[in-house]
């Protein structure tokens, strides 16, 4: 008789259906083999899992977020950079995963609900940059007014690049330059005086 036949002994399958540990207990204490736990109550008062309608073999998961950080990561690499001693944002070659709060994870966050909205991948990325670029905007702006305020004194003016930092920079030296220039013009005007007698 072949395997699994239904007049058959598929002892495997048997067990595996039909023996289970509360059967088991149930017939020990019908035998007076062991008293009745307390545990058995709790197991039939519980309805048992229902697994028939589980997909148990399907193991694959698809994260939705990866390709839209593949996407980002392509158009900005520099953003892998961003952060990156803090400890969650080290970067591994092969592992572009991130703090919530990192740029990364924020841009996506933010593509993902314009996409749950009805929009394209395209249409959610350049809504999504444009939403980025307006708050970097407020943020230079409310840093400008509070360093022209002086309410903040740590208050510095933020950039949105390196060439706008390197003039401040040089601004910067060439300031410091000036003041020692004048401080020695100062030094031998003073010195001048001095030497020079008003006349009587």
């Amino acid at each position: 008789m072949g395997k699994g036949a239904r007049t058959g002994t598929n002892f495997s399958v048997y067990r595996r259906l039909t023996l289970n540990i509360v059967d088991k207990m149930r017939r020990l204490v019908d035998n007076n083999v062991y008293d009745r736990p307390r545990w058995l109550e709790w197991a039939e008062i519980t309805p048992p899992l229902e697994n028939r309608n589980l997909m148990n073999t399907d193991r694959n998961t698809f994260n939705a977020y990866l390709p839209l950080i593949s996407r980002l990561l392509a158009k900005y690499p520099h953003l892998r950079f961003h952060n990156c001693y803090s400890q969650g944002n080290e970067f591994t070659k092969g592992n572009d995963r991130y703090n919530e709060d990192h740029h990364v994870m924020r841009f996506v966050k933010k593509q993902m609900e314009f996409i749950n909205q009805g929009f394209t991948k395209r249409k959610s990325f350049e809504l999504t940059e444009k939403h980025f670029y307006r708050e970097r905007m407020e943020i230079e702006k409310n840093l400008k007014i509070n360093a022209a305020l002086g309410i903040d004194e740590c208050a510095s003016t933020g950039y949105t690049s390196g060439y706008q930092l390197y003039n401040e920079k040089r601004a910067q030296d060439v300031a410091r330059s000036l003041h020692s220039y004048l401080t020695q013009l100062r030094g031998s005007l003073n010195g001048y005086r001095g030497k020079v007698r008003p006349k009587k």
